[in-house]
């Protein structure tokens, strides 16, 4: 009798199995609404049927959409779909893997960088804080991410174009001959409005159109050869530490009192640029998220 109780006693531990990656969301019901936009796209089944890792926003981000809403997610099926699927990536990326700059490709086929900052001990996605990691399924492995990442749109020049804001920077840019360089792998753009040229005097607009030299000179100030995200982030304030001069400068951005906080298309606010000897610079900035910068 002792022999079959032992025996049932294996039999009952090897049935036990871990929850896949589906069940391990829906059992915690801070990820509700992931669980169900999933479920409604269909792709329960796709989930099931291999391993994979998810990058999983909670409610909070889901509910946001219910107010604010610039891509339509909630109105557009299929973009809804889209964006669900650039949150899962085949295979199981660990934490270890997520080194600065590496990139993954999403299974709706646009690329997910990653980029980890050594002063706060930060690891992002897109420019998303990651907050818990490595949480593992029968099936793949969960990290939790602080908000719904957008699959960028093309190269910095790309989203550049296609803003009417920004067309005066677009055209210096082209004068300078720097538009190739704009469209290289790993850069920051601090990118001034329309509006931020409008302010400048009359002669100085004249002398950036007639200096090929002196425009050259301005748009490689305002390009950084690493990718920053504004990590502190709220609706009012956003501190971020350039790495590539964090010493010697950071900038302060306050951002409209409706701007929204998880669009990730792009951002636009006032700047103070602040320099270790506190000289500070006012400028208007525009920033735009793509797969090869975001500032």
């Amino acid at each position: 009798m002792i022999r079959n109780l032992a025996l049932l006693l294996v039999v009952s531990v090897c049935g036990c199995r871990a929850l896949s990656t589906v069940e391990t969301l829906a059992s915690d019901p801070n990820f509700s609404s992931l669980v169900s936009a999933l479920t409604q796209a269909g792709l329960i089944d796709t989930l099931n049927q291999g391993v994979f890792t998810i990058f999983a926003p909670s409610n909070f981000y889901f509910e946001t959409l219910k107010y604010i809403d610039p891509h339509g997610l909630l109105t557009d099926a299929a973009l809804f779909k889209s964006v669900l699927l650039y949150h899962v990536v085949a295979g199981r990326v660990m934490r270890a893997n997520m080194t600065n700059e590496h990139t993954v490709t999403s299974v709706q086929g646009k690329p997910i960088r990653f980029n980890t900052y050594q002063h706060n001990h930060v690891t992002t996605a897109q420019g998303y804080q990651i907050i818990f990691f490595d949480k593992t399924a029968d099936n793949g492995v969960i990290h939790v991410i602080t908000n719904i990442m957008m699959p960028p749109k093309g190269d910095i020049v790309n989203i550049v174009s296609n803003d009417n804001e920004t067309s005066t920077l677009l055209s210096f840019a082209v004068t300078a001959g720097i538009v190739g360089a704009l469209q290289g792998d790993g850069l920051t753009l601090l990118a001034p409005t329309n509006a931020a040229f409008s302010q400048l005097p009359n002669a100085t607009l004249s002398q950036l159109t007639g200096n090929v030299a002196l425009l050259t000179g301005l748009c490689h100030t305002d390009v950084n050869n690493n990718i920053c995200r504004f990590l502190h982030r709220t609706l009012h304030q956003i501190i971020s530490r350039l790495p590539h001069r964090c010493e010697q400068e950071y900038l302060q951005i306050r951002t409209p009192d409706d701007a929204p906080e998880y669009s990730s298309d792009s951002y636009k606010g006032q700047c103070t640029r602040v320099s270790a000897d506190s000289h500070t610079e006012q400028c208007t900035i525009i920033s735009a998220d793509s797969n090869t910068g975001q500032c």
